[in-house]
């Protein structure tokens, strides 16, 4: 078991078997209550991916994830049976990966004796049965007739089917796909599982006088400590590292829209100052040229004011405008001179404006 202590939230990852491992450390009441005490409170991810052990373990781990004060989020990868699945609904919510695989069962065991010993051990079945039904029926609302038809088929679903039937709550897209396992792969499974649940098996293969346990005699199967741990090997997904990738991936298309929308903010800000530059040179070069109209304008109209103050004629050698013996082409000149004036004097005023 490993856990994640982050700063808003804590990853416990469930790998390997519940219970006392046989072939390395095992996920056990002890070390999830650990887990969950340095957990302080803070919300949890629960990654599992696990084919059962000791189911008396399990209903334990599931207690205690339930009393956890802070939400539990389980999140099911690969494949996970039997007590596994116990221990993911004491989480407050439960989502599976859409590659990962699902499976539950009756309890099992291994007993030795006479006939009394093998109802005894019927008898104690039955009563691990009753206490993993009323989990699924808590969880799922089946009626328990349908939970122990499920557990009697023995068969792998797929997270639509843990969905329908009502295991887990959601299903989401891993960053990486877990290993699509062939019907060969289900068989060693289920062939594990029950090896894990057998904690006589060193005296079965004693009495049986082989290296590794037969499982189903009829069929012949072996399963050997190393075929055992390959499929632990592919079985167990760290996805933590595409976690990490993903999460950077993320990040940096963030970047990218952010550069992306101030490269346009400032394209916006240089066309907004190429404009405010633009009209404030047509501005500067409109007043400069009525600046320099209304000088001339200026000029004209003080020669003009001259003249007819002086009384003397506009043109050399022609008679005064007042004088009876101005000519029509004089008046003319006149009536235009006023005319300028006028046109002088509107134009002074919008430029003062």
């Amino acid at each position: 078991m490993n856990v994640k202590n982050g700063v808003d939230k804590v990853t416990i990852e469930v790998f390997g078997e519940i219970g006392e491992g046989w072939f390395g450390e095992g996920n056990t009441m002890e070390s999830i209550n650990d887990d969950l005490k340095q957990a302080s409170g803070k919300p949890i991810d629960l990654i599992i991916s696990t084919l059962g052990g000791d189911v008396s373990h399990a209903l334990a781990m599931h207690d205690l994830l339930k009393m956890h004060n802070a939400p539990v989020t389980a999140k099911i990868i690969g494949a996970t049976a039997s007590s596994g699945t116990i221990v993911a609904l004491g989480a407050s919510k439960v989502e599976m990966s859409e590659n990962a695989l699902f499976l539950v069962h009756n309890a099992w065991t291994v007993s030795m004796g006479n006939a009394n010993d093998m109802r005894e051990a019927a008898s104690e079945l039955d009563i691990w049965d009753s206490r993993i039904v009323n989990i699924y029926k808590n969880k799922t609302g089946k009626r328990k007739s349908q939970i122990h038809s499920l557990m009697e088929e023995e068969k792998w679903i797929d997270a639509n089917g843990a969905k329908e039937f009502g295991f887990i709550d959601s299903t989401f897209k891993p960053t990486a796909q877990a290993k699509i396992l062939t019907e060969k792969e289900k068989q060693n499974i289920l062939n594990k599982i029950k090896l894990v649940m057998n904690k006589d098996f060193k005296e079965v293969n004693a009495l049986l006088e082989v290296d590794g346990l037969v499982i189903d005699e009829e069929k012949g199967t072996y399963l050997q400590p190393e075929q055992l741990e390959a499929i632990n090997k592919a079985l167990v997904v760290d996805n933590s590292e595409a976690i990490a990738t993903a999460l950077s991936e993320v990040e940096d298309a963030n970047k990218l829209v952010i550069a992306e929308k101030e490269t346009e903010i400032t394209a916006l800000k240089d066309a907004k100052t190429a404009t405010d530059t633009k009209h404030s040179e047509a501005i500067e070069s409109s007043a400069v040229e009525l600046k320099a109209a209304a000088d001339n304008y200026a000029v004209l109209e003080t020669e003009y004011n001259q003249f007819k103050a002086s009384g003397m004629p506009l043109n050399t050698g022609e008679p005064g405008i007042n004088s009876p013996e101005a000519s029509p082409k004089d008046k003319k000149h006149t009536k235009n001179a006023k005319n300028m004036v006028k046109e002088i004097g509107r134009f002074n005023e919008n430029f003062k404006k």
